[in-house]
């Protein structure tokens, strides 16, 4: 089985679990009212909600499950972070979208060099 207990594997799970605590905590302040988005209708800001936790919820799992030696988990977390950065592109993007994107392109980075790297010290 491959090691993933070095730097790379380490600051990737750390990354998806920070990513996911961003994302829940933005959730529960946009159902809070605390924070806004331009939506108005009260039934679109709680589905938009919804889904960033089902995001958060996905993120947090990978970060506990990702390079772990399933592959599968690996390859789950490759797609999840490219499906986010791309509907970050597709937004309109601000500050903190380029924040964001910043921050999710370098855990895909992260994700690769830590894939490759396992699959040099594997079976």
């Amino acid at each position: 089985m491959a090691d993933h207990s070095g730097l790379p594997a380490s600051l990737t799970r750390f990354l998806l679990a920070t990513i996911a605590a961003f994302w829940a905590a933005f959730a529960v302040l946009l159902l809070t009212d605390v924070v806004s988005i331009r939506v108005t209708q009260r039934g679109a800001v709680v589905l938009v909600a919804v889904l960033m936790l089902g995001n958060a919820a996905v993120m947090g799992m990978l970060a506990w499950l990702a390079l772990r030696g399933r592959r599968f988990f690996d390859y789950a977390a490759v797609a999840v972070v490219a499906v986010n950065i791309l509907l970050t592109v597709t937004d309109e993007v601000g500050a903190y979208d380029m924040a964001y994107l910043g921050v999710s392109i370098a855990l895909l980075a992260l994700l690769a060099w830590s894939m490759r790297a396992s699959r040099r010290t594997g079976p």
